[in-house]
Order: C-alpha cells, then structure tokens, then sequence
C-alpha cells in the first residue's frame, strides 16, 4: 500500500469513528468519548 493510500485509509477510519460517535451522542446512545473533539485526528505528515 503506497503511503498517499495509508493515509487516505487513516483519514477515512478518522472520519467513520468521528461520525459514529457524534450520533451516537446526538441519539444519547452509549460512548466510548463525551465529546467528538476528543478524537485525534491522524497526523498529516504522511500525505
């Protein structure tokens, strides 16, 4: 897998774990964070 490949995948499970748990709160369902600010988004020094 070529870098520019690894840090699009990065960014893409970023954004799903992002989404995921942003309705998650809206829904007030369990999770893992108390807000969506508290998930690292991947370093961009790879892209």
């Amino acid at each position: 897998m070529a870098a520019g490949d690894n840090a699009l995948a990065n960014e893409i499970d970023w954004f799903s774990r992002v989404l995921d748990s942003r309705i998650r709160l809206y829904f007030e369902q369990g999770c893992e964070v108390a807000s969506i600010s508290e998930i690292t988004p991947p370093p961009l020094k790879d892209d």
